[in-house]
Protein backbone atom coordinates (compact mmCIF):
# COMPACT_ATOMS: atom_id res chain seq x y z
CA UNK A 1 0.00 0.00 0.00
CA UNK A 2 1.07 3.87 -0.50
CA UNK A 3 -0.45 5.84 2.56
CA UNK A 4 -1.47 9.28 1.42
CA UNK A 5 -2.96 10.29 4.77
CA UNK A 6 -2.74 9.65 8.81
CA UNK A 7 -3.48 12.10 10.93
CA UNK A 8 -5.44 12.37 14.44
CA UNK A 9 -8.61 14.57 14.55
CA UNK A 10 -11.59 14.67 17.00
CA UNK A 11 -14.53 13.79 15.73
CA UNK A 12 -17.90 13.99 17.44
CA UNK A 13 -15.76 14.30 20.69
CA UNK A 14 -14.11 11.38 19.82
CA UNK A 15 -10.22 11.08 19.05
CA UNK A 16 -9.98 9.54 15.98
CA UNK A 17 -7.31 8.16 13.54
CA UNK A 18 -7.77 9.33 10.19
CA UNK A 19 -5.91 6.70 7.54
CA UNK A 20 -6.03 6.78 4.19
CA UNK A 21 -4.05 4.73 1.60
CA UNK A 22 -4.38 3.46 -1.64
CA UNK A 23 -3.70 -0.26 -2.57
CA UNK A 24 -3.86 -1.68 -6.59
CA UNK A 25 -7.01 0.50 -8.04
CA UNK A 26 -8.61 0.74 -4.37
CA UNK A 27 -8.69 3.77 -2.51
CA UNK A 28 -9.27 2.66 1.36
CA UNK A 29 -10.59 5.23 4.22
CA UNK A 30 -10.59 4.55 7.57
CA UNK A 31 -11.56 6.33 10.89
CA UNK A 32 -10.14 4.72 14.22
CA UNK A 33 -10.60 5.06 17.59
CA UNK A 34 -7.69 6.66 19.26
CA UNK A 35 -8.16 4.85 22.92
CA UNK A 36 -10.22 1.52 21.95
CA UNK A 37 -8.65 1.12 18.73
CA UNK A 38 -11.61 0.10 17.23
CA UNK A 39 -12.49 0.96 13.29
CA UNK A 40 -15.49 3.14 13.79
CA UNK A 41 -15.93 4.23 9.94
CA UNK A 42 -14.42 2.85 6.67
CA UNK A 43 -14.72 3.30 2.89
CA UNK A 44 -13.56 1.30 -0.08
CA UNK A 45 -13.49 3.54 -3.50
CA UNK A 46 -12.62 2.36 -6.72
CA UNK A 47 -9.94 4.40 -8.25
CA UNK A 48 -10.32 3.38 -11.89
CA UNK A 49 -7.57 2.33 -13.88
CA UNK A 50 -4.34 3.22 -12.23
CA UNK A 51 -1.66 1.16 -11.83
CA UNK A 52 0.53 3.86 -11.10
CA UNK A 53 1.84 5.06 -7.34
CA UNK A 54 1.61 8.34 -6.36
CA UNK A 55 5.17 9.52 -8.27
CA UNK A 56 8.18 10.85 -6.40
CA UNK A 57 9.32 12.42 -9.41
CA UNK A 58 10.58 15.98 -8.60
CA UNK A 59 11.25 16.51 -12.28
CA UNK A 60 7.58 15.96 -13.31
CA UNK A 61 6.09 17.67 -10.65
CA UNK A 62 8.32 20.77 -11.90
CA UNK A 63 7.03 20.13 -15.45
CA UNK A 64 3.94 20.94 -13.93
CA UNK A 65 4.69 23.91 -11.89
CA UNK A 66 5.89 25.33 -14.86
CA UNK A 67 2.88 24.64 -17.13
CA UNK A 68 0.34 26.11 -14.96
CA UNK A 69 3.03 29.20 -14.31
CA UNK A 70 3.31 29.07 -18.13
CA UNK A 71 -0.50 29.85 -18.64
CA UNK A 72 -1.05 32.08 -16.04
CA UNK A 73 1.77 34.07 -18.03
CA UNK A 74 4.13 34.44 -14.99
CA UNK A 75 7.55 33.39 -13.53
CA UNK A 76 8.50 31.38 -10.97
CA UNK A 77 10.30 34.55 -9.52
CA UNK A 78 6.80 36.36 -9.41
CA UNK A 79 4.47 34.02 -7.14
CA UNK A 80 5.03 32.01 -3.71
CA UNK A 81 3.55 28.37 -4.12
CA UNK A 82 1.60 27.47 -1.40
CA UNK A 83 0.72 23.37 -2.83
CA UNK A 84 2.52 21.52 -5.20
CA UNK A 85 1.73 17.53 -4.59
CA UNK A 86 0.64 14.62 -6.71
CA UNK A 87 -3.03 12.81 -5.99
CA UNK A 88 -5.56 10.60 -7.56
CA UNK A 89 -8.99 12.75 -9.01
CA UNK A 90 -11.64 10.44 -10.04
CA UNK A 91 -8.59 7.77 -10.82
CA UNK A 92 -6.70 10.03 -12.41
CA UNK A 93 -3.00 10.85 -11.38
CA UNK A 94 -2.99 14.47 -11.13
CA UNK A 95 -0.59 17.62 -9.91
CA UNK A 96 -2.48 19.54 -8.21
CA UNK A 97 -0.75 23.31 -8.06
CA UNK A 98 -1.21 26.35 -6.15
CA UNK A 99 0.60 29.68 -5.86
CA UNK A 100 -0.09 33.66 -5.36
CA UNK A 101 1.15 36.87 -6.10
CA UNK A 102 0.28 40.21 -4.80
CA UNK A 103 -2.94 40.17 -6.72
CA UNK A 104 -4.39 36.81 -7.15
CA UNK A 105 -4.42 33.13 -6.46
CA UNK A 106 -4.12 30.25 -8.65
CA UNK A 107 -5.12 26.53 -8.21
CA UNK A 108 -4.55 24.29 -11.02
CA UNK A 109 -4.88 20.56 -11.63
CA UNK A 110 -2.74 19.38 -14.14
CA UNK A 111 -2.83 15.40 -15.75
CA UNK A 112 0.14 13.64 -14.54
CA UNK A 113 0.35 12.07 -17.69
CA UNK A 114 -0.67 14.63 -20.41
CA UNK A 115 0.57 18.11 -18.40
CA UNK A 116 -3.13 18.76 -19.69
CA UNK A 117 -4.54 21.18 -17.60
CA UNK A 118 -7.95 19.54 -15.91
CA UNK A 119 -9.03 22.70 -13.87
CA UNK A 120 -7.74 25.81 -12.88
CA UNK A 121 -9.47 28.59 -10.50
CA UNK A 122 -7.90 32.04 -10.29
CA UNK A 123 -8.93 34.86 -7.66
CA UNK A 124 -8.77 38.00 -6.75
CA UNK A 125 -7.44 38.73 -3.66
CA UNK A 126 -8.35 42.00 -1.14
CA UNK A 127 -5.78 44.20 -1.17
CA UNK A 128 -5.74 45.03 2.41
CA UNK A 129 -4.88 41.14 3.24
CA UNK A 130 -1.43 41.56 1.30
CA UNK A 131 1.63 43.84 1.13
CA UNK A 132 3.39 44.63 -1.95
CA UNK A 133 6.03 41.76 -1.65
CA UNK A 134 3.52 39.37 0.04
CA UNK A 135 6.24 37.21 2.12
CA UNK A 136 8.72 40.30 2.96
CA UNK A 137 6.47 40.78 5.74
CA UNK A 138 4.71 37.85 7.64
CA UNK A 139 4.79 36.90 10.92
CA UNK A 140 6.59 33.45 11.56
CA UNK A 141 5.04 30.41 12.72
CA UNK A 142 6.51 30.36 15.73
CA UNK A 143 5.21 34.16 16.42
CA UNK A 144 1.84 32.76 15.34
CA UNK A 145 2.08 29.94 18.14
CA UNK A 146 3.14 32.09 20.41
CA UNK A 147 0.58 34.58 19.99
CA UNK A 148 -2.39 31.23 19.95
CA UNK A 149 -0.62 30.49 23.19
CA UNK A 150 -1.16 33.61 24.72
CA UNK A 151 -4.30 34.00 24.17
CA UNK A 152 -5.15 30.71 25.68
CA UNK A 153 -3.05 31.27 28.80
CA UNK A 154 -0.68 28.19 27.93
CA UNK A 155 2.52 26.97 27.32
CA UNK A 156 4.52 24.93 24.93
CA UNK A 157 4.89 22.32 27.28
CA UNK A 158 1.42 21.98 28.26
CA UNK A 159 0.09 21.45 24.62
CA UNK A 160 0.52 19.60 21.38
CA UNK A 161 0.36 20.90 18.11
CA UNK A 162 -1.79 18.82 15.83
CA UNK A 163 -1.69 21.20 12.97
CA UNK A 164 0.19 24.58 11.80
CA UNK A 165 0.08 25.75 8.37
CA UNK A 166 0.24 29.06 6.58
CA UNK A 167 -3.24 28.80 4.31
CA UNK A 168 -5.81 31.18 2.83
CA UNK A 169 -9.01 32.33 4.40
CA UNK A 170 -11.60 34.62 2.90
CA UNK A 171 -9.00 36.22 0.68
CA UNK A 172 -6.28 36.80 3.85
CA UNK A 173 -2.99 35.10 4.56
CA UNK A 174 -3.62 33.09 7.75
CA UNK A 175 -1.66 30.83 10.03
CA UNK A 176 -4.26 27.95 11.17
CA UNK A 177 -2.98 26.29 14.37
CA UNK A 178 -4.78 23.43 16.34
CA UNK A 179 -3.35 22.32 19.48
CA UNK A 180 -4.51 19.96 22.44
CA UNK A 181 -4.18 20.21 26.19
CA UNK A 182 -5.11 16.97 28.85
CA UNK A 183 -8.84 18.60 28.99
CA UNK A 184 -9.30 20.87 25.30
CA UNK A 185 -8.92 20.94 21.59
CA UNK A 186 -8.21 24.80 20.95
CA UNK A 187 -8.34 26.33 17.40
CA UNK A 188 -7.09 29.37 16.00
CA UNK A 189 -7.03 31.62 12.64
CA UNK A 190 -3.90 34.05 12.95
CA UNK A 191 -3.37 36.77 10.38
CA UNK A 192 -0.13 36.15 8.61
CA UNK A 193 0.51 39.77 8.14
CA UNK A 194 -0.67 41.50 10.80
CA UNK A 195 -0.90 39.03 13.90
CA UNK A 196 -4.01 39.66 14.60
CA UNK A 197 -6.42 36.80 16.13
CA UNK A 198 -9.29 36.14 13.64
CA UNK A 199 -10.91 33.06 14.93
CA UNK A 200 -10.69 30.96 17.67
CA UNK A 201 -12.63 27.86 18.65
CA UNK A 202 -12.20 25.77 22.17
CA UNK A 203 -13.84 22.79 22.95
CA UNK A 204 -13.50 20.19 25.73
CA UNK A 205 -11.83 16.40 25.06
CA UNK A 206 -13.84 15.30 28.25
CA UNK A 207 -17.18 15.01 26.85
CA UNK A 208 -18.38 11.47 27.46
CA UNK A 209 -17.84 8.59 25.10
CA UNK A 210 -20.49 6.95 23.18
CA UNK A 211 -19.25 3.61 21.93
CA UNK A 212 -20.78 2.94 18.24
CA UNK A 213 -23.71 0.90 17.85
CA UNK A 214 -24.82 0.91 21.76
CA UNK A 215 -27.37 2.73 22.75
CA UNK A 216 -26.87 5.75 25.16
CA UNK A 217 -29.54 7.14 27.56
CA UNK A 218 -29.92 11.01 28.53
CA UNK A 219 -30.59 11.79 31.67
CA UNK A 220 -32.54 14.45 32.27
CA UNK A 221 -30.39 16.96 34.38
CA UNK A 222 -30.91 17.76 38.17
CA UNK A 223 -34.69 19.63 39.17
CA UNK A 224 -33.82 23.22 39.58
CA UNK A 225 -36.49 23.32 42.17
CA UNK A 226 -34.23 21.26 44.22
CA UNK A 227 -30.65 22.69 43.77
CA UNK A 228 -29.23 21.16 46.87
CA UNK A 229 -29.45 17.44 45.51
CA UNK A 230 -27.87 17.46 42.52
CA UNK A 231 -27.21 13.61 42.51
CA UNK A 232 -31.72 13.40 41.84
CA UNK A 233 -31.19 13.02 37.61
CA UNK A 234 -35.27 13.15 37.50
CA UNK A 235 -36.58 10.82 34.88
CA UNK A 236 -34.29 9.56 32.02
CA UNK A 237 -35.35 10.38 28.98
CA UNK A 238 -33.61 9.20 25.18
CA UNK A 239 -34.43 12.76 23.21
CA UNK A 240 -34.97 12.22 19.33
CA UNK A 241 -34.07 15.75 17.55
CA UNK A 242 -35.62 17.62 20.04
CA UNK A 243 -36.13 21.05 17.98
CA UNK A 244 -37.07 22.83 21.70
CA UNK A 245 -36.25 20.51 24.61
CA UNK A 246 -38.69 20.58 27.68
CA UNK A 247 -36.39 19.13 29.84
CA UNK A 248 -35.86 21.24 32.98
CA UNK A 249 -32.81 23.20 33.28
CA UNK A 250 -30.91 24.65 36.48
CA UNK A 251 -30.59 27.77 34.63
CA UNK A 252 -32.85 30.07 32.46
CA UNK A 253 -31.90 31.70 29.28
CA UNK A 254 -31.08 34.88 31.05
CA UNK A 255 -28.26 33.20 32.96
CA UNK A 256 -26.43 31.26 30.30
CA UNK A 257 -26.86 35.06 27.95
CA UNK A 258 -24.56 36.15 31.20
CA UNK A 259 -22.51 33.20 31.26
CA UNK A 260 -21.68 34.24 27.78
CA UNK A 261 -21.05 37.73 28.31
CA UNK A 262 -19.18 37.44 31.24
CA UNK A 263 -16.93 34.91 29.73
CA UNK A 264 -16.39 37.29 26.34
CA UNK A 265 -15.71 40.40 28.68
CA UNK A 266 -18.67 42.41 27.45
CA UNK A 267 -21.87 43.95 28.74
CA UNK A 268 -25.37 43.29 27.02
CA UNK A 269 -25.33 47.25 25.92
CA UNK A 270 -22.40 46.63 24.01
CA UNK A 271 -23.62 43.61 21.49
CA UNK A 272 -26.60 42.16 19.39
CA UNK A 273 -27.94 38.88 20.45
CA UNK A 274 -28.78 36.55 16.65
CA UNK A 275 -29.23 33.04 18.63
CA UNK A 276 -29.64 32.18 22.01
CA UNK A 277 -32.29 28.75 22.41
CA UNK A 278 -31.87 25.17 24.53
CA UNK A 279 -30.84 21.96 22.65
CA UNK A 280 -29.31 18.85 22.82
CA UNK A 281 -25.13 18.70 22.08
CA UNK A 282 -24.15 14.95 22.03
CA UNK A 283 -26.70 14.32 24.75
CA UNK A 284 -25.95 17.30 27.10
CA UNK A 285 -28.97 19.86 27.53
CA UNK A 286 -27.15 23.37 26.77
CA UNK A 287 -27.73 27.07 25.65
CA UNK A 288 -26.79 27.72 22.09
CA UNK A 289 -25.60 31.69 22.45
CA UNK A 290 -24.46 33.88 19.37
CA UNK A 291 -23.62 37.77 19.50
CA UNK A 292 -21.65 39.94 17.70
CA UNK A 293 -20.40 43.16 18.97
CA UNK A 294 -18.99 45.82 16.71
CA UNK A 295 -15.73 43.75 15.56
CA UNK A 296 -16.33 40.34 16.05
CA UNK A 297 -18.61 37.53 16.66
CA UNK A 298 -19.32 35.15 18.74
CA UNK A 299 -20.87 31.87 19.72
CA UNK A 300 -21.44 30.25 23.11
CA UNK A 301 -22.41 26.89 24.14
CA UNK A 302 -23.30 26.65 28.18
CA UNK A 303 -24.46 23.80 30.03
CA UNK A 304 -27.96 24.51 30.89
CA UNK A 305 -27.78 22.66 34.12
CA UNK A 306 -24.24 23.91 35.31
CA UNK A 307 -23.82 27.05 33.48
CA UNK A 308 -20.15 26.09 32.32
CA UNK A 309 -18.95 27.13 29.34
CA UNK A 310 -19.00 24.11 26.99
CA UNK A 311 -17.35 25.56 23.69
CA UNK A 312 -16.91 29.04 22.54
CA UNK A 313 -15.92 30.66 19.58
CA UNK A 314 -15.11 33.98 18.04
CA UNK A 315 -14.52 35.48 14.35
CA UNK A 316 -13.34 39.21 13.75
CA UNK A 317 -15.75 40.38 11.39
CA UNK A 318 -14.20 41.98 8.30
CA UNK A 319 -15.32 45.62 8.28
CA UNK A 320 -17.63 46.50 5.64
CA UNK A 321 -21.04 47.89 5.04
CA UNK A 322 -23.25 45.40 3.36
CA UNK A 323 -26.80 46.66 1.86
CA UNK A 324 -29.89 45.74 2.69
CA UNK A 325 -30.60 45.57 -0.92
CA UNK A 326 -28.19 45.25 -3.26
CA UNK A 327 -29.54 47.25 -6.22
CA UNK A 328 -30.12 44.88 -9.44
CA UNK A 329 -29.74 45.83 -13.23
CA UNK A 330 -30.50 43.03 -15.92
CA UNK A 331 -28.66 45.09 -18.30
CA UNK A 332 -25.63 45.07 -15.64
CA UNK A 333 -25.98 41.48 -15.60
CA UNK A 334 -26.39 40.99 -19.17
CA UNK A 335 -22.98 43.00 -19.39
CA UNK A 336 -21.21 40.53 -16.60
CA UNK A 337 -22.89 37.07 -19.02
CA UNK A 338 -20.98 39.17 -22.00
CA UNK A 339 -17.87 40.20 -20.25
CA UNK A 340 -17.15 36.39 -19.05
CA UNK A 341 -18.33 34.94 -22.86
CA UNK A 342 -15.46 37.20 -24.27
CA UNK A 343 -13.19 35.96 -21.68
CA UNK A 344 -13.76 32.06 -22.45
CA UNK A 345 -13.87 32.98 -26.07
CA UNK A 346 -17.96 31.64 -26.69
CA UNK A 347 -20.67 32.79 -27.67
CA UNK A 348 -23.95 32.49 -25.99
CA UNK A 349 -25.73 29.81 -28.32
CA UNK A 350 -22.78 27.99 -27.33
CA UNK A 351 -23.57 27.60 -23.73
CA UNK A 352 -25.81 26.48 -20.95
CA UNK A 353 -26.24 29.36 -18.09
CA UNK A 354 -26.63 27.62 -14.97
CA UNK A 355 -26.37 31.01 -12.90
CA UNK A 356 -26.54 34.67 -13.10
CA UNK A 357 -27.28 36.91 -10.01
CA UNK A 358 -25.93 39.65 -7.96
CA UNK A 359 -24.16 38.88 -4.69
CA UNK A 360 -21.97 40.42 -2.06
CA UNK A 361 -18.45 38.96 -1.47
CA UNK A 362 -16.08 40.84 0.90
CA UNK A 363 -18.57 43.44 1.08
CA UNK A 364 -18.46 44.29 -3.36
CA UNK A 365 -21.29 44.24 -5.17
CA UNK A 366 -19.87 40.98 -7.93
CA UNK A 367 -22.01 39.02 -10.43
CA UNK A 368 -21.78 35.33 -10.19
CA UNK A 369 -21.92 33.47 -13.81
CA UNK A 370 -22.03 30.06 -14.29
CA UNK A 371 -22.33 28.45 -17.85
CA UNK A 372 -21.54 24.68 -19.51
CA UNK A 373 -20.69 23.56 -22.72
CA UNK A 374 -20.84 20.21 -23.88
CA UNK A 375 -16.82 20.08 -22.66
CA UNK A 376 -16.71 21.94 -20.23
CA UNK A 377 -17.84 24.15 -16.52
CA UNK A 378 -17.38 27.64 -16.19
CA UNK A 379 -17.32 29.87 -13.20
CA UNK A 380 -17.05 33.70 -13.23
CA UNK A 381 -17.04 36.21 -10.28
CA UNK A 382 -17.30 39.71 -12.02
CA UNK A 383 -17.42 42.99 -10.69
CA UNK A 384 -20.64 45.03 -10.36
CA UNK A 385 -18.92 48.27 -10.35
CA UNK A 386 -15.88 48.27 -13.00
CA UNK A 387 -16.44 44.69 -15.01
CA UNK A 388 -13.19 43.58 -13.49
CA UNK A 389 -13.40 39.55 -13.83
CA UNK A 390 -12.31 39.15 -9.83
CA UNK A 391 -12.61 34.66 -10.54
CA UNK A 392 -12.64 32.17 -13.07
CA UNK A 393 -12.95 28.56 -12.62
CA UNK A 394 -12.84 26.28 -15.70
CA UNK A 395 -12.80 22.52 -15.04
CA UNK A 396 -13.05 20.33 -18.44
CA UNK A 397 -14.92 17.29 -18.29
CA UNK A 398 -13.73 14.01 -19.30
CA UNK A 399 -14.70 11.68 -21.71
CA UNK A 400 -18.07 13.77 -22.54
CA UNK A 401 -21.50 11.62 -22.65
CA UNK A 402 -22.55 11.41 -26.02
CA UNK A 403 -25.99 12.53 -26.16
CA UNK A 404 -25.46 15.51 -27.98
CA UNK A 405 -24.65 19.49 -27.51
CA UNK A 406 -26.01 21.25 -24.15
CA UNK A 407 -29.47 21.71 -26.16
CA UNK A 408 -30.09 18.19 -25.01
CA UNK A 409 -29.97 18.88 -21.19
CA UNK A 410 -32.92 18.57 -19.45
CA UNK A 411 -33.95 22.03 -17.91
CA UNK A 412 -33.77 22.95 -14.06
CA UNK A 413 -37.46 23.39 -14.04
CA UNK A 414 -37.67 19.47 -15.24
CA UNK A 415 -35.25 17.81 -12.88
CA UNK A 416 -36.62 19.75 -10.15
CA UNK A 417 -40.03 18.37 -11.20
CA UNK A 418 -38.28 14.72 -12.05
CA UNK A 419 -36.88 15.01 -8.30
CA UNK A 420 -40.34 16.10 -6.83
CA UNK A 421 -42.19 13.20 -8.63
CA UNK A 422 -39.48 10.76 -6.86
CA UNK A 423 -40.49 11.99 -3.40
CA UNK A 424 -44.37 12.11 -4.38
CA UNK A 425 -44.56 15.76 -3.36
CA UNK A 426 -45.61 18.56 -5.03
CA UNK A 427 -43.32 22.14 -5.51
CA UNK A 428 -45.60 23.44 -3.12
CA UNK A 429 -45.33 21.39 -0.61
CA UNK A 430 -41.33 21.62 -0.63
CA UNK A 431 -39.00 24.60 -0.07
CA UNK A 432 -35.71 24.10 -2.56
CA UNK A 433 -32.61 24.86 -1.18
CA UNK A 434 -29.92 23.65 -3.77
CA UNK A 435 -29.76 23.17 -7.38
CA UNK A 436 -26.77 22.61 -9.26
CA UNK A 437 -25.37 21.24 -12.84
CA UNK A 438 -21.92 18.89 -11.95
CA UNK A 439 -20.44 16.76 -13.71
CA UNK A 440 -20.04 13.89 -11.68
CA UNK A 441 -18.37 10.42 -11.98
CA UNK A 442 -18.46 10.65 -15.88
CA UNK A 443 -22.57 11.99 -15.86
CA UNK A 444 -23.83 15.49 -16.55
CA UNK A 445 -26.10 15.52 -13.44
CA UNK A 446 -28.51 17.89 -11.45
CA UNK A 447 -27.96 17.87 -7.80
CA UNK A 448 -31.47 18.57 -5.84
CA UNK A 449 -32.13 19.33 -2.76
CA UNK A 450 -35.58 20.52 -0.50
CA UNK A 451 -36.79 20.46 2.46
CA UNK A 452 -40.43 19.89 3.87
CA UNK A 453 -40.66 20.51 7.24
CA UNK A 454 -37.89 18.46 9.37
CA UNK A 455 -37.48 16.36 6.60
CA UNK A 456 -34.14 17.15 4.06
CA UNK A 457 -33.99 15.64 0.56
CA UNK A 458 -31.30 15.00 -1.05
CA UNK A 459 -31.32 13.94 -5.38
CA UNK A 460 -29.00 13.60 -8.31
CA UNK A 461 -31.08 13.53 -12.03
CA UNK A 462 -28.94 12.95 -15.08
CA UNK A 463 -29.41 15.89 -17.15
CA UNK A 464 -29.36 14.49 -20.53
CA UNK A 465 -31.99 11.66 -19.83
CA UNK A 466 -33.62 13.01 -16.81
CA UNK A 467 -33.13 9.31 -14.99
CA UNK A 468 -33.02 9.51 -10.71
CA UNK A 469 -29.91 8.36 -10.13
CA UNK A 470 -29.35 8.65 -6.63
CA UNK A 471 -32.04 10.02 -4.01
CA UNK A 472 -32.33 10.27 -0.19
CA UNK A 473 -33.98 11.64 2.53
CA UNK A 474 -32.57 12.48 5.98
CA UNK A 475 -34.36 14.02 9.10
Amino acid sequence: VTFTECHQDLDDNLVVWDIEFIAGNQKYEYEVDAITGKILEKKVKPLGNTSQKLPTDNAALADAQAKALADAGLTEAEVTFTEAKADYDDGVLVYEIEFFTATHQYEYEIDAATLAIRDKSVKLRASQSLPQDPAASYITLDEAKAAALADAGLTAAEVTFREAQLDREDNFVVYELEFVTAANKYEYEINAVTGQILKKEVKPLSAPQETPGTATTTETPANPSNPSNPSNPGNPSTPSTPSTPSTPSAIDLADAKAAALADAGLTEAEVTFTKAKQDYENGVLVYEIEFRSATTKYEYEINAETGAVMSRESEVIHSYHEPTTPPTSSGTIESAKATALADAGLDASEVTFLKAKEDLEDGRRVFEIEFVTETAKYEYEIDAETGAIRGKDVETFRNPGTGGTTGSYITVEQARAAALARAGLTEAEVTFTKTKLEYDDGVMAYEIEFRKGKLEYECKINALTGQVIEFEIDD
